[in-house]
């Protein structure tokens, strides 16, 4: 946008699709259904980070996060002055547009999560970081027909194996779900800054090659990751009988009343398995749940759709934000050429 403009109009138009998507959020995102505020409890607080590092996979997923992260960062933070230079000489829009490999990210999450579900965690979670590591093998040829490919496979690989490990920690995760979340994000934005700014380094001393050794360095500490992951089975969840539930939660006491008990026990099931009570209308109470495949249909639509958003805001954002520093960084070494001689 800068070719066109000055890069101060470009940070107002990032100033106001951010704001234009706050107010979007604000009004259109439906109501939390299962939240329930609690009080701050910093002994909680520490217990659950706790418990969580004292697990034996959450440690290795959250260094995962920091790995998978600081190389996609490393990749589109310097593949932009690769380009810009000799013999490419590409314009600083369409350097800018290199952020549209972030759609494939779209198909990846939804695609690896789905293989997932068939083939296993730990298999999908190696497979995508295969594919990351054969997307920057392509990035180190020299024709832009096989570099720019090699930037979708590479990007393709990481928005699947972030899909896997982050909806690995809710599976993982048995109490302070919340903050096993958090403590994947935190590592995941720890590692786009740490490796990240790393990266710079990498390719001053070595160019383009030096930052493929980089992320190629990393990328093989990510399936040492997976290795260990292998050896760990997630926690195993304990079947009880609900009537035993129900009759301990009652003091041992059921009531007399079968269809109040029936129901009751239900809706208490449902909310102690965190779930939405659908209910029949008919004299026993019992819970119906929606057909599986309805369920699965409805998840996966809701999950392209918030997918979607979330990748041409980073597409837009990234595009503005690619082009503005590449004009300053321009703007700088022509006055550094311009400025006279002592």
């Amino acid at each position: 946008m800068v070719d066109f403009t000055t890069w101060r109009v470009a940070v107002l138009i990032i100033g106001g699709i951010a704001l234009a998507s706050a107010i979007l959020f604000a009004k259109f995102l439906p109501a939390s259904r299962n939240f329930r505020p609690i009080r701050l409890n910093p002994k909680a607080l520490i217990d659950g980070f706790s418990v969580h590092f004292k697990d034996a996979g959450l440690p290795w997923l959250f260094l995962g996060a920091f790995l998978l992260m600081g190389c996609f960062v490393t990749m589109f933070n310097y593949i932009g002055y690769r380009l810009l230079a000799e013999p490419y000489h590409m314009s600083q829009a369409l350097v800018g547009l290199l952020s549209a490999a972030y759609l494939a990210g779209i198909y990846s999450s939804a695609k690896v999560g789905s293989l997932a579900d068939k083939y296993g965690r730990r298999s999908m979670f190696m497979v995508s970081i295969l594919v990351r590591a054969a997307g920057l093998g392509l990035t180190m040829a020299s024709p832009v027909a096989v570099i720019l490919p090699g930037m979708v496979v590479f990007t393709f690989g990481f928005f699947g194996a972030h899909s896997v490990a982050s909806s690995w920690i809710g599976r993982r995760t048995v109490r302070a779900k919340g903050q096993a979340s958090s403590l994947y994000l935190f590592s995941y934005y720890v590692g786009s800054s740490v490796v990240g700014s790393l990266g710079g380094f990498a390719y001053h001393a070595g160019g383009w090659n030096g930052v493929g050794a980089f992320m190629g360095a990393f990328l093989l500490v990510a399936l040492v990751v997976t290795l260990k992951l292998k050896n760990y089975q997630p926690p195993q969840p304990i079947w009880v009988d609900q009537s035993k539930i129900w009759h301990v939660l009652h003091g041992g006491t059921l009531l007399r009343n079968a269809k109040a008990h029936a129901a009751n026990k239900a809706e208490l099931w449902a909310w102690l398995a965190g779930n939405r009570v659908m209910r029949r209308s008919n004299p026993s109470g019992s819970c119906a749940r929606p057909q599986a495949h309805e369920k699965r249909w409805r998840l996966a639509r809701s999950h392209f759709y918030v997918e979607l958003r979330y990748r041409l805001q980073l597409l837009i954002s990234n595009y503005l934000l690619s082009t503005i520093f590449l004009e300053h960084q321009s703007e700088s070494a022509q006055r550094e050429l311009s400025f006279p001689a002592m």
